[in-house]
């Protein structure tokens, strides 16, 4: 069964040789605020991503680990999932974005129309015979 995920903004795409070159999840958090465009202080705060700009050098620097809860707050204000695919290409996999239910009845329809259409040329071809 596919669950369906709530609507996130529009993703920047993160290009491989970026993610290739990044060392650790860490460096792929930097990646991913860095992609963003955005201070420090905008992704800290009472409603940001972390609580205070110290606790945020401190994660930068390797000293403090990044709050787990936080990684689909981290990239949905900095609009790119590298974290997300840094992790997947460290294990060796790689990601597709979930068919939604308004694309897989789309698919779904088009397979259908598809498949009428062949049987439709089958028919006519039976029915006008050899040429």
């Amino acid at each position: 069964m596919q669950r369906e995920i709530g609507l996130k903004p529009a993703m920047v795409p993160v290009a491989d040789e970026v993610l290739a070159r990044q060392a650790s999840m860490t460096q792929a958090i930097i990646l991913c605020h860095s992609l963003s465009g955005l201070d420090d202080k905008q992704i800290c705060g009472g409603k940001g991503v972390v609580k205070e700009p110290a606790q945020w050098s401190r994660i930068k620097s390797g000293v403090h680990h990044f709050p787990q809860d936080q990684f689909g707050l981290l990239m949905d204000t900095c609009g790119n999932e590298a974290p997300l695919l840094w992790l997947a290409r460290s294990r060796g996999y790689e990601l597709r974005p979930l068919e939604t239910k308004t694309e897989r009845e789309l698919r779904v329809e088009r397979e259908r129309s598809a498949e009428l259409e062949r049987e439709n040329a089958l028919l006519r071809s039976l029915v006008s015979g050899p040429r």
